[in-house]
């Protein structure tokens, strides 16, 4: 997983962005990657896989877990605050 980052600072990488780092799986057995952006120079992000991707996501907070909620690509998110204890295995 992929994330592609831009904003007032330009473009953070090339198209498809940095790899994200995989934390471990939360109770659904989903992944939970990783990924920290400096807000004051980028603020949108799209999640990807290089084919799959997300629409366009607007950075407003910090330590926020972002997740599908559309069955196909560009990805709708929603969102909530990330906490530590979402990570259960690995």
């Amino acid at each position: 997983v992929k994330a592609y980052v831009w904003g007032t600072g330009g473009k953070e990488k090339e198209w498809s962005g940095n790899a994200m780092t995989k934390l471990g799986r939360n109770e659904y057995n989903h992944y939970i990657y990783s990924y920290t952006v400096d807000t004051a120079k980028y603020q949108s992000i799209i999640f990807n896989n290089g084919t799959e991707q997300t629409k366009d996501i607007s950075l407003t907070a910090d330590k926020v877990c972002y997740y599908p909620n559309s069955d196909s690509s560009p990805y709708t998110v929603s969102s909530y605050p990330f906490k530590d204890s979402y990570i259960i295995g690995q």
